[in-house]
């Protein structure tokens, strides 16, 4: 198992112990300690997949775990990860087999990687729900963890719309999914102080802040606006009294700080105005038949109308000159179904603006904003590597410091590329743990909807 007390240095790490329990065989139901065998073990985390995930390699030259010896491994064993991170806290990470590969067998010797998954994600396909949901987004999620039997949290974002949908032996992760674009936040930038009241006022909800993402971390499942996620000043608790949230920030020229250098940066998405085109991250039209009253219409939406009202994680106060240009006009049409009345009974046509109806279709104003609002994203992409940080987790935001790349004379008044530099979402993780040299690394993918440094005091 190797060293029995971490030393508190950049990256290193202890595995504390790392068991298997058996699901078949002779000795069913058995757990076994294998962290003799393991030579590699990579962590997953991504905020547009349900589940976390991970990679555990395994050199077997004596216990025969995937055979006849000890074993087999036929699927579904329990698996259970615990390491000592360079913080000196325990991390305990628990996973179901569903696939083993690359097996070498050399003499007695035998190499394979054991592909490893939340249990949730294998009990997701076989449950199916058939009843009808109603509440709020967030309620529902909340309603299809329950169907799936998991005892793991939900944190969640308050959701504005209320909704009734009956599923047709539809998948909990499925109805989640579909929710992400319909869900509007009841607080955030966009929402704080407002309510449903002045948000039905007008038969729509022009905030621009629609769209969740539905995701799993070390922490539980997430069901969370992104303008809850990007909202900075929030998360820092500069609005509440007695509040304060640190936020990681990490350096490419840190110097001695060896944990919070990055060794290596990859720009993985900058300036591409058309694939902005293509999404409609700027303007699209939304063509929606209500199949309930036979009415045709068309909403036009522009994410220019919207920019003031939402979070940002950049310090840009509104689109570039270039984004400006193109989010004039519509460039992608989204076609969709609205159903207002099949859960109203009255005489009028119901519709979010007559306040008749409690279950409301809003898709018409929901799912121009949530396209918009993703797509906007990509506008900056990063992928950075740095020492150990076992802490961070997915939806979290990180402040990046990177060097003026300009002449000398520059630097000399401005050291931080002003541009690039800033605050980022961290979309998704990886952790490579090296077992020969016991040190763990952190790739972050990071996103954010705009340029420059926000000024506000971490």
């Amino acid at each position: 198992m190797g060293k029995d007390k971490n030393e508190n240095n950049a990256g290193a790490f202890v595995y504390k112990s790392v068991r298997i329990t058996l699901e078949d065989g002779p000795n069913k139901g058995k757990t076994y300690e294998i962290g003799a065998l393991i030579f590699g073990f990579t962590y997953y985390e991504d905020i547009t997949k349900p589940f976390i995930s991970a990679n555990l390699n395994i050199n077997d030259s004596g216990m025969n775990l995937i055979g006849n010896g000890t074993g087999p491994i036929t699927g579904g064993e329990l698996v259970e990860i615990t390491v000592e991170g360079p913080d000196n806290e325990e991390y305990t990470y628990n996973f179901r087999v569903y696939r083993v590969g690359d097996r070498i067998q050399s003499g007695k010797i035998q190499n394979y990687n054991l592909g490893l998954i939340s249990e949730e994600a294998l009990l997701d396909p076989k449950t199916r729900i058939r009843t009808a949901l109603t509440g709020t987004c967030d309620q529902i999620v909340q309603t299809c963890l329950d169907e799936l039997g998991t005892d793991k949290t939900l944190v969640k974002d308050p959701c504005l719309n209320k909704k009734k949908i009956l599923p047709k032996n539809v998948s909990p992760f499925a109805i989640c999914a579909r929710l992400q674009d319909q869900a509007i936040p009841s607080s955030g930038k966009g929402g704080k102080g407002k309510g449903e009241g002045a948000a039905t006022k007008n038969g729509s909800y022009s905030d621009g802040t629609a769209g969740y993402f539905f995701y799993e971390n070390a922490n539980g499942f997430n069901f969370r606006s992104i303008d809850t996620l990007m909202d900075v000043e929030n998360k820092l608790g500069l609005n509440k009294a007695g509040g304060n949230t640190t936020i990681k920030t990490f350096q490419d020229s840190a110097g001695d700080e060896l944990d919070t250098k990055i060794t290596d940066v990859h720009f993985t998405s900058e300036i591409n105005l058309m694939h902005g085109l293509r999404t409609g991250a700027y303007a699209l039209q939304c063509q929606y038949y209500n199949f309930s009253t036979g009415e045709y219409t068309e909403k036009t939406y522009s994410a220019n109308r919207s920019w003031d009202q939402q979070a940002h994680l950049g310090s840009q106060d509104e689109l570039t000159p270039g984004q400006k240009f193109l989010a004039d006009r519509p460039t992608r049409i989204v076609s969709a179904i609205l159903d207002d009345e099949s859960y109203y009974s009255g005489q009028d046509s119901a519709s979010p603006s007559n306040g008749q109806n409690n279950y409301p279709d809003w898709t018409a104003s929901s799912l121009p904003q949530s396209i918009s609002r993703n797509y906007l994203l990509n506008t900056q992409g990063l992928r950075i590597v740095v020492p150990g940080n076992l802490q961070l987790v997915v939806g979290d935001i990180v402040k990046v410091l990177l060097q003026n790349m300009s002449t000398e004379e520059d630097r000399s008044v401005e050291s931080v590329d002003s541009d690039h530099s800033g605050f980022y979402l961290v979309t998704a993780l990886s952790r490579f743990y090296n077992t020969v040299d016991r040190r763990v690394t952190t790739m972050l993918s990071l996103k954010r909807d705009s340029y420059g440094v926000l000024d506000i005091e971490n």
